[in-house]
């Protein structure tokens, strides 16, 4: 019973630690370090000193992968219906290095080459992530892309939900709540609207 226990604390542990490398690209490295500093604390506790993730997990090299391609496809894929797609311009044209980082490191590495979980859940992570740290547009934002890749409005409206509880505890104020109904429903516009280009 204890080897079971110990696998599943550590098949947890990988789940855990994709979630906190995805925050950490958004809401910084300094503010992942308490969480990183506790699943640690609970593998120690446990005696378990080291954890191999499945080959499955891992992701290629920079070398092996043309993660800027890869970022394109995945910015893509979570940005479409969120109808905002003049913010991504904008950053490329005045901040192009921080563009290409989001793009090859944040959108291609972490996010398309997550191979942990399904680019759904990754977009969860990233958007609680987000309404966490209480930046009002890009939770919006990440509010519709999860969304858009199956997230329900019921979880969304929880996650925001935990979010401020958690912010009023710790003594952060956040945005005000998100209406994600009002979210739900410019998404399906936006949906609308592509699909009438698409189809001129």
């Amino acid at each position: 019973m204890e080897a079971e226990d110990s696998e599943r604390v550590k098949e947890t542990f990988l789940t855990v630690r994709e979630a906190i490398s995805l925050s950490a690209a958004f809401i910084g490295l300094p503010n992942t370090m308490p969480a990183c500093f506790g699943v640690i604390a609970v593998l120690k506790k446990r005696g378990i000193s080291e954890v191999t993730s499945r080959t499955s997990y891992k992701r290629p090299s920079f070398v092996d992968l043309d993660y800027i391609t890869l970022g394109q496809k995945t910015q893509k894929s979570i940005y479409w219906g969120v109808g905002n797609s003049e913010v991504g311009k904008m950053i490329g044209q005045y901040l192009p290095d921080l563009s290409h980082f989001a793009t090859t490191s944040i959108f291609g590495y972490l996010l398309g080459g997550c191979r942990a979980l399904k680019l759904k859940d990754a977009e969860i992570i990233v958007a609680s992530a987000i309404i966490g740290l209480g930046a009002t547009r890009q939770a919006r934002s990440h509010g519709k892309a999860a969304l858009g890749q199956g997230c329900s409005i019921k979880a969304l409206e929880a996650i925001d939900a935990v979010a401020h509880e958690v912010g009023k505890w710790n003594g952060s104020r956040l945005h005000t709540a998100l209406d994600v109904p009002q979210l739900y429903e410019e998404l399906q516009n936006e949906l609308v609207r592509l699909k009438s280009i698409e189809q001129q």
